[in-house]
């Protein structure tokens, strides 16, 4: 059937016949012989009602008014669908939802706009958003609430509408509707990403007036705000205040602190700082335990940072590409080539190894004077399709002038043309050299014409390397 509305029918004699809708009935159009109604229900935006059927037929007496199954049951399962979809981060599916009951001109339950417009945030579909913040306002003022107000502030300043998120939270307050921390937390993140400093003291003054205590993620606001001031007094002054108000550190307020004092070469700093954490309970994240390693690493401690490698194995937080690489790097300047070798065919095997790995690894072993494994590494990182770059080309020439052999010199130097690499400065430099060291002025001259040719600029190095 195709002419219902808040209905469903069976059959109709005459398709595209309107019901009329009348306070609480539904009464058929006399004309229509053939009626067969199973339910009819309509939804308000704040309660959900049946509305009683009048079935009349034409030339039999009219039928005894029957009593409706309330519609209740549909819009739970309505509200259900979607706070699982949103809770899946399946906003397309919300919005498809919400479509389908558009499509059926039924009025929309206030709960359901709640859920539509947090999908379109989650989907920053700015315009959309307004339409149906728009749409609930004019529903009545007694169905905006703190929830819809701190959805529409966030999804603003993800989206970069900063200007907007400022007036929804003042028009907020116009409202009368009273902020809570998380309110607060969301516009406070708005001024801080604008480093309007005065303001965020001004709206943590208000909170503190108003008998709102700064929760941690207001602080981790705050630190991270002064971090990209470059100001570390003020990140290590609310760091203090935090702990002395019994609030711990979490992952979050770990990562800012530690890129501060990394960002300043504190390493000892922020080695303190995480120990200290640890203690105080906190369960750091791959990002927390990444940081730290690649603060080992500054300070050469090997077997610190391999402790933490394991603990993250043990705690099922999976290292990602950074973790190894910073890791080899580390191995590599210690000098602990077995590990490097355990380390790298382990990250083949869990598919994290990229080209700056191989890169890595064949520098390793190229200072190693290890021809064999470089030249193994590099046909891998060949052949497994992704392009090494300039710097591998010159790691190996320069093994090839350390190791005199100008034969694999000059098939890398071909090789890489071969493969579209173009040489820098540092390449014909490396070259020059190991040419020098036979005495090739031949070939050298050659080197000199085709820096020429492609314009590379000499250094005081190849002005050197030409003379003698």
């Amino acid at each position: 059937c195709t002419h219902y509305m808040f209905a469903r029918i069976g059959r109709v004699c005459r398709p595209g016949t309107p019901l009329r809708v009348v306070t609480s009935q539904v009464h058929i159009p006399p004309h229509c012989t053939r009626v067969c109604l199973h339910s009819v229900r309509y939804t308000s935006t704040t309660t959900t009602n049946t509305i009683n059927v009048k079935n009349e037929k034409v030339g039999k007496n009219p039928g005894k008014d029957k009593p409706q199954v309330h519609s209740e049951r549909e819009t739970t399962l309505l509200i259900e669908k979607m706070k699982a979809a949103n809770d899946l981060k399946d906003f397309q599916t919300t919005i498809q939802l919400w479509e389908a009951l558009k499509r059926k001109n039924q009025s929309t339950p206030i709960v359901i706009l709640n859920y539509v417009l947090t999908a379109y945030a989650g989907l920053r579909d700015f315009d959309n958003m307004v339409t149906v913040w728009t749409q609930i306002k004019q529903s009545g003022l007694e169905n905006v609430n703190r929830f819809l107000y701190t959805i529409l502030i966030d999804a603003c300043k993800d989206l970069g509408q900063h200007q907007t998120a400022i007036e929804v939270f003042e028009d907020m307050k116009t409202a009368g509707v009273t902020p809570d921390v998380v309110a607060y937390s969301s516009i406070i993140s708005v001024y801080a990403d604008l480093k309007r400093e005065e303001d965020v003291r001004r709206l943590v003054r208000e909170m503190r007036v108003a008998g709102i205590s700064p929760n941690q993620p207001v602080y981790s606001i705050l630190m991270r705000m002064h971090s990209n001031l470059d100001d570390s007094r003020k990140v290590e002054f609310i760091l203090g205040i935090m702990r002395s108000e019994g609030i711990k550190v979490d992952d979050i307020a770990c990562n800012i602190v530690l890129d501060c004092f990394i960002k300043q070469g504190r390493y000892r700093d922020a080695e303190t700082f995480f120990r200290e954490s640890l203690e105080e309970g906190l369960v750091p994240s791959v990002y927390n335990c990444n940081r730290v390693i690649s603060v080992f690493s500054k300070l050469t401690k090997e077997k610190e940072a391999t402790k933490l490698f394991e603990y993250m194995i043990h705690e099922n937080l999976k290292p990602t590409t950074v973790t190894y690489n910073t890791l080899l790097d580390l191995f590599g300047r210690v000098k602990q080539i077995e590990k490097v070798e355990l380390l790298f065919m382990h990250m083949k095997k869990e598919g994290m190894a990229d080209a700056w790995s191989y890169s890595k690894v064949i520098d390793i072993n190229a200072k190693e004077r290890n021809l064999q494994k470089v030249v193994h590494y590099f046909d891998e990182l060949r052949s497994s399709g992704m392009k090494p770059p300039t710097s591998v080309y010159n790691v190996l020439l320069d093994l090839a002038s350390k190791l005199r052999n100008k034969k694999f010199g000059a098939m890398v130097f071909a090789q890489m043309k071969n493969d579209g690499i173009e040489p820098n400065v540092v390449t014909y430099n490396t070259l020059l050299t190991l040419y020098s060291k036979f005495g090739d002025t031949e070939a050298k001259e050659l080197i000199r014409r085709e820096m020429i040719q492609k314009n590379v600029k000499p250094d005081k190095i190849t002005s050197k390397l030409l003379k003698n």
